[in-house]
């Protein structure tokens, strides 16, 4: 009977299966680590830390999309993988994915760290995995960049939401659009200030326009009547 296993295989030591860390970790942590040492392998054991898995690599290995991004901020938080180098997401032209470290697998001609030990129980570690997955990414980005906020900000470093104005006082007006100028009525191209008061003082003049009546939906259509059809003079 043959003492040896036939093929590459994956060592983890006993002492990390029994650990706080690795039974608080979930399903898809555990298949994260198993696809990094399948890449491990692949590279025959000695690209450990700069192991290039997409997010389409680990969608393949049976991981859904909404759960790669959490699975993997879990395995980092409770020390068995360290990402070394943050891909960025995007075109071919730009995209590149992020490089690993399996922290309990030699590296660089290292031992390795065990970062995993540094959680002694399993309420720690219970807690350190929830919040990792429930928590957003530090490094959040597109190649379109982040998304700008609505609100202004001001001299004093607060921020202040745009001012709604309306059309129906002269003051609202001005004071929302306190630098808006108002050219010379008298120039032939009157600018938006000024059309706006001459508007405003016609209807206090005339009055407001009449208000239409609204069709009903539920008037029936009407219906088509059919004419003769004239006979052509000879």
């Amino acid at each position: 009977m043959s003492k040896k296993i036939d093929g590459p295989f994956a060592p983890r030591p006993i002492a990390m299966l029994q650990s706080p860390a690795m039974r608080a970790l979930s399903l898809t942590g555990r298949r994260i680590l198993d696809r990094l040492e399948i890449e491990l392998a692949n590279h025959g054991g000695k690209d450990n830390g700069k192991l290039p898995v997409t997010h389409a690599d680990f969608r393949r290995f049976g991981i859904d999309h909404d759960a790669v991004g959490p699975g993997l901020r879990e395995v980092e938080a409770l020390g068995f993988i360290e990402i070394t180098v943050r891909g960025i997401a995007g075109n071919a032209a730009h995209r590149s994915p992020n490089r690993f470290r399996l922290t309990y697998r030699p590296a660089g001609g290292e031992s390795e760290t065990n970062d995993w030990r540094q959680i002694t129980t399993i309420e720690e570690a219970t807690e350190i995995a929830a919040k990792a997955r429930t928590s957003k990414p530090k490094n959040y980005s597109t190649v379109r960049g982040k998304r700008k906020s609505s609100a202004r900000s001001t001299q004093s470093g607060k921020t202040q939401k745009p001012v709604r104005v309306s059309r129906t006082t002269k003051s609202g007006f001005q004071s929302g659009f306190p630098g808006l100028k108002a050219r010379n009525p008298q120039s032939g191209n009157p600018g938006l200030l000024s059309r706006y008061l001459a508007m405003s003082k016609r209807d206090e003049e005339v009055g407001p326009p009449p208000e239409r009546r609204r069709r009903s939906r539920s008037r029936p259509a009407a219906i088509p009547t059919f004419h003769k059809r004239r006979s052509k003079r000879t």
